[in-house]
C-alpha cells in the first residue's frame, strides 16, 4: 500500500514538471525593464512626431514642398514615394536608417547646353530623413550646410523658388567615404550636375536711376531699424513675408538669395511657413511640425501652440516663457507690419526689383509664344557687371530663336522691350532696356444700392474728346464688379460701363505717369419689362448637344452681352434643354446659339422682344455622322509622324486649320454628306491635299462611325506654285517658275504648277512675256502664309511701250 502511495505520488509530481516545463515554452515573458528606441536623427522632441502635428502642416499649404512633393517618410526601396504615416513613433528600422552615417553634398553645377557654370542658382536636396535648399555660389559651385545619408538623393533643379517650369529631378548616388560609421560626419565625392537652362541676361535699365536695387523685404528691415524700442521685429528679422514664399530664407550659406522671392534674414517670430532658418537658433513659430534650426533639427515646438507663441530654444536649450513669448510675437508682427507698409509706401509708384518681370518672346518654324515671367535679380559684389539680371527656365526645343526680351512691372505702370536673340547660355554683353513709365486706372462698378455688379461691359477711351487719335480699350468687370486698365499713357481719358440691364454711364479720368487712378461708376438699373425663357428640342430626343445661348441688344455691334447655358432635362422620356434671361428691360434683342458641332439648329439666331416665354429651337440631330482620321507615316522607312498640319475647308462651311498626331480624328461628329477639301503637313515632308473622298477605310469604334485617310508623305519639299493677276481676278497660264536658279516647268491652264524638291527652296522666281511680278514669293511653311492653299504669286501687266 505504501508502494503504491510513492508511485502515485511520483507520478503526480512528474505531471506537474512536465505542465510547468510546457506552460513556461510556451507563455511570453516580459523583460524587466524596455530598452528606449533611438531616436531619429531629424527629431528632438516626441512632440513633433504627433499624427495630428503632421497632418495640420500637411493641409495647410504653407511647407517647403507642395502637394506630392511634400516630404513625408517612406520605405527603403522607394525612397521618393508617398507613404502613408502608419504610426508617429519611428519604427526600429527607420531609427536605424536615421541614425546612419551623414555627408555634406557638394559639388558643381553647369548649363546642361553650354558646359558653363550656373552661380546663384537653387537646388532642393531631399534623402530619406529631410530636405535642404542650397545656392550655388558665384563660380556654380555648392554644399549643404547639413549632413544627407548615404544612397540615392533627390535633387530639384529650381534656380529660384518663383520658377514655374523647372528642369525635371535628378536622381544621384550620394556615396560616403567606406570608414563612416553611424552617427558620424563623413566626406563625400563631389557631384558634378549638368541641367537644361535658358540664357541668362545682365540688364541695363535706362534712364539711369530708375530702378530700385533693394527688394521690399531689404527695404522693410531699413524701416524695421528706425521703428521705436520694443516694435522692432525680434532679432532685427527683416520678414520675407511680403514676397510670398518663405523656403529657403537663411541668414548664412552658400549663396545667400537676395531676390524679391526670399531675401536674407530669418522669417519673422509667428510667421507661418516652413524652410526659414537662423544660424545658431530654431525657427520661430513654423507651424509646428516641419520646423528645424540650423543643424537641420526638427525644432521642439508643440503644434497646439505654434501658431500663439514662437517657440525659440536658446543656446542651452532652455525655452522661453509662452506669455512673453506670445506678446514678443505680437509686437514682432505689428512691426514688420509696419515696416513693410513703410517700405511699399516709399516704393509706390517705382520700379522695385520685386515689381519688374520679364518674359521672353521665341519663334520656330511650328510656334511662337512669349515664356518666361522672370523676376530680376539684383546684382551681386563679384558680379562683372554690376548690374541686375535674369535668368530664364529651360526653352522647349521646338523654339528655334528669341525676338524680343520684354519687361512688365506686375503693377501696370513699367514697360519695355529690346531685341535679343539668344536661346542658351550667359551673354557676354548686357542688354539695354530703357524703361517707360505708364498710368493704371483701377476701379469699381456698382449699382445703386452699391452692390457690385459683374460682368459688365468696361471701356477706355483715351485722349480728349476733340484729340485727333482717340484709342479705345474694353474689358469686363470681375464677380466683385472690379476692372483695371494697365499701361495707359498719361493724359486724359473716359471711362464707361454698361450692361444690358443698366443705364450706360462715364466718368472722366485723368492719367498720371508712376500712378494708378481709381475710378468708381454707379449704374441705374433700367425699369424691368419680364424675362425671355425657351426650349431646345432634338429630332431624335437622345442627344443633348453643348451650347451656350447669347442676348445683345439688337443694333449694336459690339455691345453688352448675357450668356445663359442650356439646362438638359428629360420630360416623358425626351431630353430637352431650357435657358432663360430674367429681368430684361424693355426692348429688342438678338438671341443666337453658339454651339460646336455640325448639327443644323433651327433657328440658330431670332429677334425677340422682352416679355417672351415661348422661344423654341429644334436641333435636327436625325442624321449619320463620323469622325474624320489621319494615319501618317514616312514613305521611306514607314514610321508614324505626329504633330501633323491639317488644313480642312467645308463646301458651303467653315475652313478649319489644326494641329494633329497620327491616329486623332480632326473632325468629329460631321454629317457623312458634308463634302469637304483638305490639306496636309509635316515638317521636313511634302504636302499632300485631296477631298473627303480619299477617306476610304470604314471603322466602328464605341459606337462611332470613323473614317480613316491612310498617307505616306515624301520627305522633302513639294508644294503648288499659282500664278494669278495681282487683284485675284484670273489666273495665268505659261508662266515658267525658276527654283534657285532652276526651271521647274510652266503654270498649267489653272495657273497651277505642283513643285516636288528634296530640300526646301531659297529662291523662286517666275518669268512670262506679258506680266511681269509683283513681290517675292512667300517660302514660308503653309501654316505662316497668309494664303495656306498655295504658293501665290501675283503678277502686273508689262508696261507698254511709249511711242
Amino acid at each position: 500500500m505504501r508502494r503504491t502511495n510513492v508511485l502515485l505520488l511520483a507520478v503526480a509530481l512528474a505531471v506537474v514538471a512536465a505542465l510547468s516545463a510546457w506552460l513556461w515554452t510556451f507563455s511570453p515573458v516580459a523583460p524587466a525593464e524596455e530598452e528606449e528606441p533611438p531616436a531619429l536623427a531629424s527629431s528632438s522632441s516626441a512632440a513633433d512626431r504627433e499624427p495630428a502635428a503632421e497632418h495640420a502642416v500637411l493641409e495647410s499649404g504653407e511647407t517647403e514642398l507642395d502637394g506630392d512633393d511634400a516630404l513625408e517618410p517612406v520605405a527603403a526601396d522607394e525612397p521618393f514615394e508617398r507613404a502613408e504615416l502608419a504610426s508617429a513613433e519611428p519604427t526600429a528600422a527607420e531609427a536605424e536608417v536615421a541614425a546612419g552615417p551623414r555627408a555634406h553634398v557638394r559639388g558643381a553645377l553647369v548649363d546642361e547646353a553650354t558646359g558653363e557654370p550656373l552661380p546663384r542658382f537653387l537646388l532642393r536636396v531631399h534623402d530619406r530623413t529631410h530636405q535642404e535648399d542650397v545656392w550655388t555660389d558665384a563660380s556654380g559651385r555648392f554644399e549643404s550646410r547639413t549632413g544627407f545619408l548615404a544612397g540615392r538623393l533627390r535633387i530639384d533643379p529650381l534656380d529660384h523658388p518663383e520658377r514655374k517650369r523647372p528642369a525635371p529631378s535628378l536622381q544621384i548616388e550620394h556615396e560616403l567615404e567606406s570608414s563612416a560609421t553611424a552617427g558620424t560626419s563623413a566626406s563625400a565625392r563631389e557631384l558634378a550636375l549638368a541641367v537644361p537652362s535658358g540664357p541668362t541676361w545682365f540688364v541695363r535699365i535706362e534712364p539711369e536711376g530708375e530702378l530700385v536695387l533693394t527688394t521690399a523685404a531689404e527695404d522693410a528691415t531699413s524701416a524695421n531699424e528706425r521703428a521705436g524700442p520694443g516694435e522692432r521685429a525680434a532679432g532685427g528679422a527683416s520678414a520675407d513675408r511680403l514676397n510670398g514664399n518663405g523656403a529657403g530664407a537663411d541668414a548664412s550659406g552658400v549663396g545667400a538669395n537676395r531676390t524679391g522671392t526670399s531675401a536674407a534674414g530669418a522669417n519673422a517670430a509667428g510667421e507661418s511657413g516652413t524652410g526659414a532658418r537662423a544660424a545658431g537658433a530654431n525657427e520661430a513659430g513654423a507651424n509646428g511640425a516641419g520646423a528645424r534650426d540650423a543643424s537641420g533639427n526638427r525644432a521642439s515646438t508643440n503644434a497646439s501652440s505654434a501658431t500663439t507663441s514662437s517657440a525659440t530654444a536658446s543656446s542651452a536649450g532652455t525655452a522661453a516663457d509662452a506669455s512673453s513669448s506670445s506678446d514678443a510675437s505680437a509686437r514682432s508682427s505689428s512691426a514688420v507690419e509696419r515696416a513693410l507698409a513703410e517700405a511699399a509706401a516709399a516704393n509706390a509708384g517705382r520700379l522695385t526689383l520685386d515689381t519688374a518681370r520679364l518674359n521672353l518672346l521665341v519663334t520656330g518654324e511650328e510656334a511662337r509664344d512669349r515664356v518666361g515671367g522672370e523676376a530680376l535679380r539684383p546684382p551681386a559684389p563679384d558680379d562683372a557687371f554690376g548690374l541686375p539680371w535674369v535668368r530664364f527656365g529651360p526653352i522647349d526645343p521646338r523654339y528655334e530663336r528669341a525676338e524680343r526680351l520684354e519687361l512688365r512691372s506686375t503693377d501696370g505702370l513699367w514697360r519695355a522691350d529690346t531685341n535679343v536673340g539668344a536661346l542658351r547660355g550667359v551673354q557676354a554683353a548686357p542688354v539695354t532696356l530703357k524703361v517707360e513709365a505708364y498710368g493704371a486706372i483701377a476701379g469699381v462698378v456698382l449699382d445703386a444700392d452699391g452692390l457690385a455688379v459683374p460682368r459688365a461691359q468696361v471701356f477706355l477711351r483715351e485722349g480728349s474728346a476733340n484729340a485727333p487719335r482717340e484709342r479705345r480699350r474694353d474689358t469686363t468687370t470681375d464677380a466683385h464688379g472690379r476692372f483695371r486698365f494697365d499701361f495707359v499713357r498719361p493724359g486724359e481719358g473716359v471711362v464707361g460701363a454698361r450692361t444690358l440691364r443698366h443705364a450706360p454711364n462715364e466718368a472722366p479720368v485723368v492719367i498720371r505717369a508712376r500712378e494708378t487712378s481709381a475710378v468708381e461708376l454707379a449704374l441705374l438699373l433700367k425699369p424691368p419689362a419680364g424675362p425671355i425663357r425657351g426650349e431646345i428640342v432634338t429630332e431624335t430626343g437622345r442627344s443633348t448637344p453643348k451650347a451656350r445661348v447669347r442676348l445683345v441688344e439688337s443694333g449694336a455691334r459690339g455691345g453688352p452681352a448675357l450668356e445663359a447655358d442650356v439646362r438638359w432635362t428629360t420630360v416623358e422620356g425626351r431630353k430637352v434643354g431650357r435657358f432663360e434671361f430674367t429681368a430684361l428691360p424693355a426692348g429688342t434683342f438678338t438671341l443666337s446659339i453658339e454651339k460646336d458641332d455640325w448639327l443644323k439648329w433651327e433657328p440658330r439666331s431670332l429677334e425677340v422682344t422682352a416679355p417672351r416665354e415661348d422661344v423654341r429651337i429644334v436641333v435636327r440631330d436625325d442624321v449619320a455622322t463620323c469622325d474624320y482620321v489621319v494615319r501618317a507615316r514616312d514613305r521611306d522607312n514607314g514610321l508614324v509622324l505626329d504633330g501633323l498640319r491639317v488644313w480642312v475647308e467645308f463646301q458651303n462651311g467653315p475652313s478649319r486649320e489644326r494641329r494633329a498626331a497620327s491616329g486623332e480624328p480632326i473632325e468629329r461628329g460631321v454629317p457623312l454628306e458634308r463634302t469637304f477639301r483638305w490639306r496636309i503637313d509635316a515638317p521636313g515632308y511634302g504636302s499632300v491635299r485631296g477631298d473627303e473622298k480619299a477617306f476610304a477605310l470604314e471603322e466602328h469604334v464605341d459606337g462611332r462611325i470613323r473614317r480613316v485617310l491612310e498617307v505616306a508623305l515624301e520627305p522633302g519639299w513639294a508644294d503648288v506654285v499659282r500664278a494669278v493677276r495681282r487683284d485675284g481676278r484670273s489666273v495665268i497660264e505659261g508662266v515658267e517658275v525658276f527654283v534657285d536658279g532652276r526651271s521647274v516647268g510652266k503654270t498649267g491652264k489653272d495657273g497651277n504648277l505642283k513643285v516636288e524638291l528634296r530640300d526646301p527652296p531659297k529662291t523662286l522666281e517666275a518669268k512670262h512675256p506679258n506680266w511681269v511680278l509683283a513681290g517675292k514669293a512667300d517660302l514660308r511653311v503653309p501654316w505662316k502664309r497668309d494664303e495656306r492653299k498655295f504658293v501665290l504669286l501675283r503678277f502686273n501687266p508689262v508696261p507698254k511701250k511709249r511711242k
